[in-house]
């Protein structure tokens, strides 16, 4: 696997700037090769925190969007991290 370190990532669907992501947490179960990852930041419009989960399959060069999760934060998501047997996602941030 081929690791790269952004200087800055962002929450972006399109590819244009939008809100940093905060924290990024893998899942642990990668057995299929494929790897499920969590970011946390801020939602590209209103300000409202968000995570969000992606999918890099085996042998892709950029990760899939599969959901976002935006109730219970009204500012930034610092922090999102799996439960270690995966089944649970846990998010803090500042309101």
């Amino acid at each position: 696997m081929r690791v790269d370190s952004p200087m800055i990532s962002y929450h972006s669907l399109e590819g244009g700037k939008s809100d940093r992501v905060m924290s990024v947490d893998v899942h642990p179960d990668g057995a299929d090769g494929a790897v499920t990852f969590a970011t946390a930041g801020i939602g590209e419009n209103d300000g409202g925190g968000e995570v969000r989960i992606w999918v890099l399959e085996k042998g892709a060069d950029a990760p899939v969007y599969r959901s976002s999760l935006r109730k219970g934060h009204d500012g930034s998501v610092n922090c999102a991290r799996w439960a270690p047997d995966g089944a649970r996602l846990a998010s803090a941030g500042d309101r």
